[in-house]
């Protein structure tokens, strides 16, 4: 018996043995716990009081830096805009220099497409007769003799088209859909004082009821060339004379070209009526005497 109660005591005491260093161990661990999770606190308010400190110090280098990314968006954007341009290559190749051989006059005409054919559509004072010759000309040389389709001296337009059918346009545009509206950017090609292919960019600012207005630099011998849709490239204008405006001491020219509706009505009427020569010469006397 006594035996027996010497072991429970021996058991006792090792339990509470057992006891009293598991309490001991989950004291220590919880003061461990406690430490780490207090550096852990301090650590993450520590940077949070950077971050407020940075932030406050350099709010003027930050508001510097959100103006530069504005200003490299506005110019990802207008570099995304320049590169929907039409080619320009292309606006060459669509326009054509011209020579009225009988009255020794040079000027510009655009390849059009209009109803499935070709025809070069150019400035109407390009031609005083009927019976003038008409020649495409590039680098000095002559090129193919033109016939004429249809004329409206009126409003400054001329048709025409190769007399050889095997003369087709590398290149060519069609009629835009409609008219730019004024403060509209549109592109224009001539050839001015005989230099071939002169592209330049122009402003619309004014419309009457025949003409299309526009800043910009044309001269003597861009009579005849396109104003084009900058990103299409469609044909939205046909380059026709130069208005000098004298205002007080200001002077300024404006420059005039056919605007697009009424190149749509010469179109229409050309392609579907039958015009003789007889009318052709009647079509000038009566626009002259206008």
């Amino acid at each position: 018996m006594k035996k027996l109660l010497s072991v429970l005591v021996k058991i006792l005491k090792w339990g509470a043995a057992v006891v009293l260093w598991s309490s001991v161990v989950c004291i220590v661990a919880l003061n461990l716990y406690s430490i780490i999770s207090i550096e852990g606190l301090r650590e993450e308010l520590q940077q949070v009081n950077e971050g407020q400190a940075i932030l406050g110090a350099s709010s003027d280098q930050l508001s510097q830096q959100l103006t530069a990314i504005a200003d490299d968006l506005v110019i990802t954007k207008q570099t995304q805009q320049a590169a929907q341009k039409i080619s320009t290559d292309y606006l060459k190749d669509v326009t054509v220099m011209l020579m009225n051989l009988s009255e020794g006059a040079q000027g510009s005409g655009v390849w059009i497409q209009y109803e499935g054919k070709f025809y070069i559509l150019t400035a109407g004072h390009m031609m005083d007769s009927v019976t003038d010759l008409m020649f495409l000309y590039s680098k000095g040389e002559m090129g193919a003799l033109l016939k004429i389709v249809n004329i409206d001296k009126l409003n400054d337009l001329l048709l025409l088209q190769p007399i050889r059918s095997d003369v087709v346009p590398q290149q060519f545009t069609t009629l835009a859909l409609e008219e730019p509206k004024e403060s509209t950017e549109v592109m224009l090609v001539g050839s001015p004082i005989g230099i071939e292919d002169l592209l330049s960019d122009g402003r619309v600012v004014h419309y009457t009821d025949r003409f299309m207005y526009f800043f910009d630099h044309v001269y003597f011998g861009s009579s005849g060339g396109g104003v084009y849709h900058p990103q299409t490239g469609e044909l939205e204008g046909i380059i026709s004379h130069m208005s000098p405006v004298h205002y007080q001491q200001i002077q300024f020219v404006l420059h005039g070209a056919v605007r697009l509706d009424r190149i749509k009505e010469f179109m229409i009427q050309s392609t579907t009526e039958t015009i003789t020569k007889d009318d052709l010469i009647q079509k000038m006397k009566e626009d002259l005497d206008l």
